[in-house]
């Protein structure tokens, strides 16, 4: 027995069971014994008979120690719940200091959103035990479900301190720390806690989401896959991936997934929004909205998203879509997890915003962006601006040492972001001479990674890099940017924030060529603040933040304007939509490309958008949005008085 228990203690509940079934059979009216064998099944992944040995350990011994805990583990992983927070309870009060019971009712909680009694049983196993690291992990993974990140990041920093083999736990603090937008960060932390246990499934998961989010998607791919091998049936694992391919362009290996999943009767309602939302990209909209409405009323995030998509393509099923937000926030909101909730709130702006409600439209999004709590900071902002403009200056920018002197290629679209990047790269891809890499995250990861955790140090240190290192990290860029690129002459980056990086863009790619194009301040600004953004842009929640980053963007493009050697065009939004051809003439003398009319049919041109911008720039050219703020204009007074101010 000695020796199965230790077995058992090990994780190897195979080699205890035999043992244990030998000892009861001599023994049956022990209750110790049932409840040990009832534990190995339950690690055997069999709660069901698990259950009733727990439920004869209990007739036996009604205060056994651990039993009423060992059966609510089995209650909830058999969908019981109330069941389980009854035995736990019981635990509570047969062993009122022990952490164990109030651990499990913390995640018992958190399984049903039941936030406040999630915090209350966190806070109690901390008190119980101050060094367990369970009591600390399940505490931060609440505070992270509310939306606190900080603290759920202090929180899980003391789990894995208490504990540095839990797995559950790093994988939590990477979840943290990547919600505050320090996703280099967190990909160590991620890849520490499946080294820890490889097959955990929301480790995989979540690592793919950070990959997929920093358009790495065979990285994502793979890590999505490894999920589906750990637990084919999971349904979260090819939920993901079904998206992902979607994001991808990929939209016809996607259907076909969810598909097979449809006739193998495993497709859940998030499987078939999946699909609905694949046959949108397809314009399939008659199947989608069929689709759709197989599921009946829609219960899940995801399901509701899909139907808002369909809704902003199809403007009569605007009311229908409206009103599954509204009572999806009704039912499920109160609960529901924290980003869930920002999203839906924006999405319903977007909905109203399409429908001419225009004052119920800001309403909804300002719900959504108060809600996500994220603020930036002006004055770091402007220190940054500072740093950058004295480590850029022209002397140095026009003296070597250089990256790749002869790489003419590469062309920067640069701009706020919503100002008609992705506008301009369609046109430009659809040229037979371009190749429209769309929004290449690598630019950012090399000044992340020269800032080695300081932000504010990376300007200077690109400015101070040697030829070699130069060269380095322009083929690394290049290996990425060209990837599928095939005879190009031009290669397009419509990464907007490049903005900040044309320095060392500068010294990376001395014969590089720039875009920047503008936009009404007030339209590029309203257009932020009714979208929702995927990872971390802290300045677009407020408009006074809104609009001192437009300010920081405006002081960023007056230095290189003054400093920067590369030829730089500049492109107005307004003139774009009003004379494409003479403007698109004008650009395609500034990179040396003769004239192709394909770029007027850019609305026919199939490459994948993989933006917010994907569905717009597969309409015709229109000037819709030339001026929409004046819709808002009362909304935006305190973003409109800090941009007259500085004379925008």
């Amino acid at each position: 027995m000695a020796q199965a228990v230790a077995w058992h203690q090990q994780g190897r509940a195979d080699l205890a069971l035999p043992v244990y079934r030998q000892a009861l059979a001599q023994h049956p009216e022990n209750g110790d014994l049932h409840d040990l064998l009832g534990s190995a099944l339950h690690a055997l992944g069999q709660p069901a008979q698990a259950l009733s040995y727990f439920d004869t350990a209990l007739r036996l011994n009604p205060h056994g120690k651990g039993y009423r805990l060992h059966r609510g583990l089995a209650n909830q992983a058999l969908g019981r719940l109330a069941e389980a927070e009854a035995d736990y309870l019981a635990a509570t009060a047969d062993a009122p200091a022990d952490d164990a019971p109030w651990i499990n009712l913390c995640a018992l909680y958190n399984a049903v959103n039941n936030m406040e009694a999630a915090l209350h049983a966190g806070r109690t196993a901390i008190e119980r035990n101050p060094q367990s690291d369970g009591a600390w992990n399940n505490y931060g993974h609440t505070l992270y479900k509310l939306g606190d990140f900080v603290a759920a990041e202090a929180a899980l920093r003391r789990a894995t301190a208490v504990n540095p083999a839990s797995a559950d736990a790093w994988h939590n603090l990477a979840e943290a720390i990547r919600a505050q937008g320090r996703g280099a960060e967190s990909e160590p932390l991620y890849q520490r806690a499946l080294a820890l246990n490889p097959r955990l499934k929301a480790g995989w998961i979540n690592l793919g989401n950070y990959y997929a989010q920093s358009g790495r998607s065979i990285e994502a791919r793979h890590a999505y896959r490894q999920a589906i091998a750990i637990d084919p049936d999971y349904p979260e694992a090819s939920i993901n991936l079904a998206g992902l391919l979607v994001d991808c362009g990929e939209e016809d290996e996607a259907v076909a997934l969810l598909r097979d999943l449809r006739t193998q009767g495993k497709a859940t309602a998030d499987h078939l929004a999946i699909l609905a939302f694949a046959m949108r990209t397809q314009d399939r909209l008659d199947e989608a909205v069929s689709l759709l409405r197989e599921i009946g009323e829609p219960s899940t995030h995801t399901a509701v998203e899909a139907w808002a998509q369909l809704a902003l393509a199809r403007k009569e099923l605007l009311p229908e879509a409206i009103g599954h937000v509204r009572e999806w926030l009704r039912r499920y909101g109160p609960t529901a997890p924290h980003n869930h909730r920002v999203a839906m709130h924006i999405t319903l702006g977007q909905l109203l915003d399409r429908a001419g409600r225009y004052r119920e439209a800001f309403a909804a999004a300002q719900t959504g962006k108060t809600l996500k709590g994220e603020r930036s900071d002006p004055a770091a902002e402007q220190t940054l601006a500072s740093v950058i403009e004295r480590a850029f200056t022209a002397q140095r920018l026009r003296r070597s040492p250089f990256g790749l002197l002869e790489e003419s290629r590469p062309v920067f679209i640069v701009g706020m972001p919503r100002s008609g990047t992705s506008l301009l790269e369609q046109m430009l891809s659809s040229h037979p001479a371009v190749h429209g890499a769309g929004e290449v995250e690598e630019m950012g990861r090399i000044v992340e990674e020269l800032g080695g955790g300081d932000y504010a140090l990376w300007p200077r240190r690109a400015a101070l890099l040697d030829e070699h290192s130069l060269a380095t990290l322009a083929r690394r860029y290049l290996h990425i940017v060209t990837a599928d690129a095939g005879s190009a002459l031009r290669v397009t980056d419509k990464m907007p924030h490049n903005f900040v990086r044309l320095g060392l863009i500068a010294l990376l790619f001395p014969r590089a060529r720039v875009i920047h194009i503008r936009r009404d301040p007030r339209d590029t600004c309203l257009s932020i603040f009714l979208h929702h953004f995927v990872g971390h842009h802290p300045y677009a929640n407020h408009l006074e933040d809104l609009a001192h980053h437009y300010l920081f963007y405006q002081r960023l493009m007056a230095h290189w304007r003054k400093v920067l050697p590369l030829p730089l065009l500049e492109v107005s939004y307004e003139d774009l939509t009003a004379a494409p051809e003479a403007e698109v003439h004008r650009i395609l003398d500034f990179l040396e490309l003769p004239w192709d009319p394909a770029v007027l049919q850019f609305y026919a041109n199939r490459r994948a958008v993989l933006t917010s911008s994907r569905f717009q720039v597969r309409e015709p050219i229109h000037r819709r949005a030339a001026g929409r703020w004046q819709q808002y204009a009362r909304e935006l007074a305190p973003l409109s008085a800090i941009l007259a101010k500085a004379g925008c």
